[in-house]
């Protein structure tokens, strides 16, 4: 029995239903992308693989939907809320999965991981295996919910594009919620319980409204309506209108009423199979341009946003509601519209020059940017201070809509407009849509892949943006080129002269370098000395006026050689070394400049250092760049490995005395995962039992709370703990080192191995002479290490709450003066770490008490420190002058109060 009551695809409910169906697809994305990442690797070359696996499901699901949808009797929504349940429940089952994929992943790495090719192939095959059936439902709900949306074909236009609207918005607010708010408060697992519920829901709404709605149309239409012409026919039956509904149709002004009368219905446009195909190209086109442009625009769009886990959901947000007010706003005009193939072929000549416009309005967006955050300056005291992170976010996401507006808007009106084209028939309605859906995901696929791969490293930012404009220019000319059932040969001329004149004009008015202005900004005050637009990222090179360089990742410091990088990079490696009794076999992750794979070569016990480093740019760049590594690969104890770090450690069955883990900040994008409990669990079986983890944690940019809890979470991992801070320098950083093994220093083993050659004199490079420099930077120890962190949460990968807070701590000075004051709070005299103090009792009282002298000196160091922090130069140039009193041997206070003269006297320090 046929129920009447609801016009199909009229119902606010269905539209609802559709909203949130695409708020739990995009939501499933995001959190499955980072779960397989986990596994996979954070490499640009994983990334593109689940993502290429996840599109391939979503355009192979289109294309059989729309095969078969037309043809099933069951209703469509019945159909749409059967896929729904399944995608939910294959979200509750996919947990299982991933355990599976990833020890496969672990044996394949270790069988084929050395031939690169062979281990890409079996990895998109795991993640096209994992991935295949939700991508696959999901790419199979458009051409089943448009049985039921678009009623008649007349409408195909406005219907679908509110449609696609409607759906696609959902899926904006779901990358928005998921990226910003979900999985910092609720944890990825239960994320997707959320999820999951949202389409449990889904379906029981389907289900529900299916039973209030008429059948699905007849396999055909009357033969007035394939035509275009509305159809005589009368329905068998009508309801009664309501007196409700009748006194809103007489209060309907009489202008109105005449233009719904006197709407045009469109008659077919694309008789011709070499026309519908020609439609299928342009519109593949266009998914292959929208998605280069996106890539494109991120790796600029890095250096404005800033390279943070939200930024991506931030962007893909804007990018989305762009593309779903484009299919809203202009998809009501489509079905009115004379010459729709012109309309389409305007539109994708529109995207290619606005995207070829927007290339130097980027600069200004990042001096945009830059006068935003001086407006937003610290002011008042510390106590009062608050980080404006959803002020800034507020402006990033206006700033970004602002840019993308105009393209996306363009491409989102597409895709209704390409359907109108293409479909001619109400019974191949699914069919179609499923074809045209299926053929924009497949060029998306092409497009993201050859941005990232091919355009970015051959020809950079720049020229891949021309390209994929002319691209744009080649699809619109082709269909304008294409009238009647024939090719027009002076039309196909014009539009290649015109696509040769913007491709001249665009290279000619565009510099070569106009990006160089914004990889300079991000190092104030130095000089741009080379530019590498690699796969993995842009590398950067700057120089300061001293002649100390630095080395910057999409914006990101690496390393660098001014004393302050020095000190870390030489010390992370002699801290953990000097601890261990008989390191032999080193893994150090992330070669920076190379200097800290230096140091650790001039350990003599050592017999194998296993470098691991994402970005084959740095390796590239840094042996020209930067003579403090001494020419280390082509030292024969040194093995690279291009590889994500948490990937290596994963899979890797080597096992190592000393860890190094010295990875970017840990509020940058993919690099919380290395600071995560579940990482100090891996790294803990890749260790020999009396190994140690070492890792470098900056106290800028993080807060108290999140600094403790990355201390925290390694500490659930290893019993012992221990913290050294760079007292020798302004630079607020640690190393912070764990082992099974309670640490213990032999004061005379300690000396002997410093005092070698070698050894002493990479130290001495960093004013570290005897062991009482050395032992002096110990800050935090023994149970005092457990009363500073306290009781609070873990970070993990199921709730990284690192990489979703520490980006909100947007002061340096702030973070870096909470952290240094806590920490002091807890500072102490490391009794029990020097087991030995010597065999002579003299000695050895002697000794402690030198060591005392040093703590007591150093700790007005640190105090000074606070006060360098907020330009106090008299309390810190005080602070240093008592330290040098009480310790006259330490060579630190002389070196940072020669350097606060400096300052104090205009000159310019760099160092």
């Amino acid at each position: 029995m046929n129920r009447t009551s609801e016009r199909p695809g009229a119902s606010a409910a269905f539209l609802t239903l559709l909203f949130f169906s695409g708020f739990a697809s995009l939501a499933y994305e995001v959190l499955w992308t980072r779960q397989l990442l986990s596994t996979f690797g954070a490499t640009v070359y994983a990334s593109g693989t689940v993502l290429t696996s996840f599109m391939a499901g979503l355009a192979l699901g289109s294309w059989l939907s729309g095969r078969f949808a037309d043809r099933i009797r069951m209703h469509p929504l019945r159909i749409y809320a059967w896929i729904e349940l399944a995608i939910g429940l294959y979200a509750l089952l996919l947990p299982l999965l991933l355990q599976g994929i990833t020890a496969i992943h672990v044996g394949a790495y270790r069988e084929f991981g050395q031939s690169f090719y062979a281990f890409s192939l079996l990895r998109f095959a795991l993640a096209f295996l994992i991935l295949l059936l939700p991508a696959l439902l999901m790419g199979a709900t458009l051409p089943v919910v448009t049985r039921h949306g678009v009623p008649r074909l007349a409408e195909i236009g406005r219907k679908l594009g509110r449609l696609y609207a409607v759906n696609t918005i959902g899926a904006a607010l779901g990358t928005f919620l998921t990226g910003y708010v979900l999985i910092e408060a609720l944890g990825i697992r239960a994320s997707t319980y959320l999820a999951v519920a949202i389409n449990v829901l889904v379906f029981a709404g389907a289900m529900m409204l299916a039973r209030k709605t008429e059948s699905p149309a007849p396999a055909e239409e009357p033969a007035a309506a394939l035509e275009g012409a509305p159809s005589a026919a009368k329905p068998e039956a009508r309801q009664p209108k309501s007196p409700a509904a009748e006194k809103r149709k007489r209060a309907r002004p009489e202008k109105k009423q005449r233009a719904r009368k006197s709407a045009p219905v469109p008659a077919p446009i694309m008789e011709g199979e070499t026309e519908r195909w020609l439609v299928l190209l342009v519109i593949g086109i266009s998914g292959c341009c929208a998605l280069a442009y996106e890539v494109l625009w991120a790796r600029i769009l890095v250096y404005v946003l800033g390279n943070f886990v939200h930024s991506f959901s931030l962007m893909l947000t804007a990018f989305l509601a762009g593309i779903a007010l484009g299919s809203y706003l202009l998809g009501r005009f489509v079905d009115r519209l004379a010459r729709p193939a012109r309309t389409l072929a305007l539109f994708q000549i529109a995207i290619g020059l606005v995207a070829v416009l927007l290339l130097p309005i980027f600069g200004v967006i990042l001096g945009l940017r830059d006068g935003f955050l001086e407006s937003m300056a610290f002011q008042g005291s510390i106590e009062d201070y608050r980080d404006p992170w959803w002020t800034f976010t507020a402006w990033k996401l206006g700033v970004t809509f602002l840019l993308m507006f105009v393209p996306t808007l363009m491409m989102g009106a597409s895709f209704p407009l390409a359907n109108r084209l293409y479909i001619r028939r109400r019974d191949e309605l699914a069919r179609g849509v499923g074809a045209t859906y299926a053929s924009n995901t497949l060029g998306a696929i092409l497009g993201s892949f050859s941005a990232s791969f091919l355009l970015i490293p051959w020809l950079g930012l720049r020229d891949a943006t021309l390209a994929m404009a002319l691209v744009n220019l080649a699809g619109a000319g082709l269909l304008l080129a294409r009238r009647e059932g024939r090719w027009r040969s002076g039309r196909l001329a014009i539009a290649g002269a015109g696509i040769t004149l913007v491709g001249v004009l665009g290279t000619l008015a565009v510099p070569a370098n106009i990006f160089h202005p914004i990889f300079a900004s991000v190092e104030k005050g130095k000089r741009l000395v080379y530019v590498d637009e690699t796969v993995s990222g842009t590398v950067t090179i700057h120089e300061t006026p001293g002649g100390f360089r630095v080395i910057d990742i999409n914006g990101l410091n690496v390393a660098g050689t001014k004393f302050g990088f020095l000190c870390t990079q030489k010390l992370q490696a002699h801290f953990p070394l000097l601890m261990h009794p008989d390191p032999e076999a080193v893994m150090q992750i992330g070669f920076g400049t190379g200097g800290t794979c230096f140091s650790v070569s001039t350990h003599p016990e050592v017999e194998r250092i296993d470098c691991v480093e994402i970005n084959p740019g740095v390796l590239e760049a840094a042996p020209y760049f930067f003579e403090n590594n001494r020419g280390i690969l082509d030292d024969p104890k040194v093995t690279v490995t291009i590889e994500d770090a948490r990937n290596y450690v994963l899979t890797t069955d080597r096992r190592y005395d000393v860890i190094l883990s010295d990875s970017i900040h840990p509020r940058f994008a993919g690099n919380g995962l290395l600071y995560t409990e579940d990482y100090f669990q891996i790294c803990a079986g890749a260790l020999s039992e009396d190994g140690i983890f070492s890792t470098w944690l900056p106290t800028a940019f993080l807060g108290d709370e999140e600094f403790r809890m990355i201390v925290r979470s390694m500490q659930s991992v290893w019993p012992h703990v221990l913290v050294w801070y760079m007292n020798n320098t302004i630079e607020g950083y640690t190393i912070t080192m764990a082992s099974k093994e309670p640490f213990a220093i032999d004061w005379d083993r300690l000396a002997e191995r410093m005092a070698r050659p070698a050894l002493a004199e990479d130290l001495a490079a960093v004013h570290v002479e005897n062991a009482y420099d050395f032992v002096d930077f110990i800050i935090l120890s023994g149970e005092r290490v457990a009363s500073y962190l306290d009781e609070g949460p873990l970070n993990t990968e199921d709730r990284p709450l690192i990489e979703f807070r520490a980006p909100r701590n947007m002061n340096r000075r702030i973070t870096e003066f909470r952290n240094l004051e806590r920490i002091l709070e807890y500072r102490g005299f490391p009794n029990g770490i020097v087991a030995s103090w010597g065999a002579d009792s003299t000695l050895a009282a002697e000794r402690r008490a030198t060591l005392e002298r040093y703590y007591q000196a150093t700790g007005l160091i640190l105090l000074s420190h606070q006060f360098h922090l907020f330009g106090n130069t008299r309390k810190e140039a005080s602070l240093l002058m008592q330290a040098n009193k009480i310790n006259p041997d330490d060579q630190d206070s002389k070196y940072l109060a020669n350097r606060l003269r400096a300052l104090i006297e205009g000159k310019r320090v760099d160092w």
